[in-house]
């Protein structure tokens, strides 16, 4: 039976294989292992031909390049002696450049002969690698806003209710708002719109800090929300965007943005509250904006 299968069921296999037994030093112990045959699969993978195999130590088979995977492979039958049970793992060859099923198991006749098996699974692992990417891009578009790359009011949503604790207080949010959006759209082209926005989305990344967590909540409103910040230092964060904005050009105008915040400085107020008194005081900031313009547009007519 031993040499029968050696010979010739191995050749069979659909997947490569090495017959390999254990070679012992003077002492009995364990010193390496030997090919006893290997099939034409496993020929084909690993580019070792039968007959420079044949009878020879695993450790001193195949050149510099190849001694990584014969590491790796006595290894994993060293481990099969040890626990006496059949064993895989998934292994990566850089030589061969290829993701390999690397397992062993018993042979029926005696202990000291295993089946070494390589199965190519490179295919299988490319689509876990797809799977995993089409996941993380699902991931990053459930909660990304496509025109700005900010984050979206889902994502701010759920930080908000990460954030909203003592150990964050006082925390602040800012409530940003695009001036005349719906004109820009309607008489200059959407493309002038669009590109206001991203101009907005640039202005905040640039003023806020790392750890702050900026969106696009709706088509021409932005939220900051910036933890352990009180309404000091909000505040200068919003001095710090007028400037920028003013300085901010799309075409031929200044960008246009309304700006108001609030902070929560202890456990008992209520974080949406606080949103809304931002926001109150960004239509406050609005329209503080407009009776500016129109004295401007009264002085000029003067």
């Amino acid at each position: 039976m031993k040499r029968e299968f050696c010979e010739g069921i191995l050749n069979e296999l659909p997947v490569a294989c090495a017959c390999i037994k254990v070679t012992r030093d003077h002492r009995d112990g364990f010193c390496d292992f030997e090919y006893v045959n290997i099939n034409n699969a496993f020929e084909d993978i690993t580019g070792l031909r039968r007959e420079k195999v044949l009878h020879k130590k695993m450790s001193l088979v195949g050149n510099s390049e190849f001694s990584e995977n014969s590491i790796e492979w006595i290894r994993l039958c060293k481990e099969f002696i040890q626990k006496g049970q059949n064993i895989n793992i998934e292994h990566y060859s850089k030589d061969l450049n290829c993701w390999f099923r690397l397992g062993v198991k018993e042979l029926s006749w005696d202990l000291e002969h295993m089946l070494l098996y390589l199965e190519d699974i490179s295919v299988e692992v490319q689509k876990i690698k797809e799977l995993k990417h089409e996941a993380d891009t699902y991931k990053y578009m459930s909660f990304h806003d496509s025109l700005t790359k900010l984050y979206n009011r889902a994502f701010f949503k759920v930080e908000l209710k990460r954030l909203s604790t003592e150990r964050e207080l006082p925390i602040s949010v800012i409530m940003a708002d695009i001036n005349d959006l719906k004109y820009a759209n309607d008489n200059l082209g959407h493309h002038i719109g669009d590109q206001l926005i991203q101009k907005t989305a640039e202005v905040l990344k640039s003023c806020c800090r790392e750890g702050d967590i900026i969106a696009r909540v709706g088509g021409d409103e932005f939220k900051v929300l910036l933890p352990k910040t009180g309404h000091k230092d909000a505040q200068k964060i919003i001095n710090r965007l007028i400037n920028t904005c003013n300085e901010t050009y799309v075409g031929a105008r200044p960008l246009s943005v309304s700006f108001g915040c609030a902070t929560k400085t202890t456990t008992y107020e209520d974080i949406e509250q606080i949103q809304r008194k931002a926001e109150e005081n960004m239509y406050d900031y609005k329209l503080r904006l407009k009776e500016n313009v129109l004295k401007e547009d009264e002085k000029i007519k003067v």
